[in-house]
């Protein structure tokens, strides 16, 4: 990806998250609860496939140990399985990072008695504060399956449909659940994004990805 195409995501992204915070992010919660959509278990699912992303990544990544070590042989599997592994904690640790940083309010109340727009009209960011109360922004969940998906996607690109339906399908639950604002999501994609792209473009750059056969990049 070029240097202008990068500066356009990211400032199409600045944009988007400043647009939704004032014109949309209250509305789309305030419709979910509205609708009660919280009393479909499919979307309690959909919201939390990110979680059994990461469990497929770990056993990924024991698989692809224990077979290298038999094999003693690199195999595109395992470099994807290393690799997804890689983004999703770096981009763990950047947003983690990021929800100290901006200290963002939830869209409704569920972690201890913590003040929402849906409970209590509590709404908006509040820089450099900890705790599970300033944590909506950007969305880990978002963050997790763009890390994770881009990586799987740019490794399979006949997978990349799946790819795109998993993270829609995120989104839908983590907004019909109004666990995040739309913005949440938009900062947790972009973070994913960036991370998931990154990993991959440092791999071939300076390991042995680069050495593969093409058959496995």
């Amino acid at each position: 990806m070029s240097l202008k195409k990068f500066l356009f995501i990211s400032i199409s992204t600045f944009i988007a998250i400043i647009l939704c915070y004032f014109y949309l992010d209250r509305a789309v919660t305030e419709y979910a609860a509205e609708l009660n959509l919280r009393q479909y278990q499919l979307l309690d699912f959909f919201s939390s496939i990110p979680v059994y992303v990461i469990y497929l990544s770990a056993v990924a990544c024991v698989s692809a140990i224990a077979r290298l070590i038999y094999k003693r042989k690199l195999e595109k599997w395992m470099v994807c399985s290393f690799l997804v592994a890689i983004s999703l904690y770096v981009s763990s640790l950047a947003k983690n990072l990021l929800k100290f940083v901006f200290g963002r309010y939830w869209p409704a109340t569920w972690k201890e008695g913590n003040p929402s727009w849906i409970n209590n009209q509590e709404y908006g960011f509040h820089p450099f504060h900890s705790g599970v109360w300033y944590q909506s922004f950007p969305s880990g969940h978002a963050t997790a399956i763009f890390a994770s998906m881009i990586v799987l996607a740019l490794f399979y690109p006949r997978l990349r449909i799946l790819s795109v339906l998993l993270i829609a399908l995120t989104c839908i639950g983590q907004l019909g659940m109004y666990y995040h604002f739309v913005s949440d999501l938009i900062g947790g994609a972009y973070l994913g994004f960036v991370f998931g792209m990154g990993v991959v473009v440092i791999a071939r750059r300076f390991t042995v990805l680069e050495k593969l056969p093409n058959r496995a990049v």
